[in-house]
């Protein structure tokens, strides 16, 4: 089921910014059919919001991405532009496009995370990527950061999250 879901959301990609009602109700049934959950879609712009039982999913792409405001303070933000948010009920996620290096980063986000009282639970670098995830409050709160080079740029991803 995971997987439909994961190809359903990629389609949501490809059609934000459409604002057409065929589309919304063509990702409508395709979501309801993988999930088996009534949901309702509304594109505008660059973002698309799915509203369902359980709360609210706001997606924004990059022509409209920003960091939310609500994003949690004591949560590392790389500088660069955001490229991609999103906006669950149990918390955040956000893609940053850097000039920085991968190194760089990586050890920017560990100082400030570290400094705001997170545990450091996994320190993965592979490849040139790094990964690295972090707990505060026993586990009830998580943030991981997916540091990459990308054609001469850094991608960062950072989600965080909260039980």
């Amino acid at each position: 089921m995971m997987r439909a879901v994961i190809a359903v959301l990629g389609l949501c990609l490809v059609l934000v910014g459409c604002g057409k009602k065929s589309e919304e109700a063509a990702l409508e049934a395709a979501i309801e059919g993988a999930t088996g959950k009534k949901i309702d879609i509304d594109t505008s712009g660059d973002t698309f919001t799915f509203r369902g039982e359980e709360g609210e999913i706001v997606v924004a792409g990059a022509g409209s991405a920003e960091v939310p405001a609500d994003f949690p303070e004591d949560v590392f933000r790389c500088e660069g532009a955001v490229k991609a948010s999103v906006k669950t009920p149990s918390g955040h996620q956000i893609t940053v496009e850097s000039s920085e290096t991968v190194e760089s980063i990586a050890a920017q986000a560990r100082k400030k995370m570290s400094a705001g009282g997170w545990e450091e639970a996994m320190h993965l670098n592979q490849g040139g990527a790094v990964i690295l995830n972090f707990t505060k409050q026993g586990g009830a709160r998580t943030a991981m950061m997916q540091i990459m080079p990308d054609d001469g740029k850094t991608r960062v991803t950072i989600t965080a999250t909260s039980e």
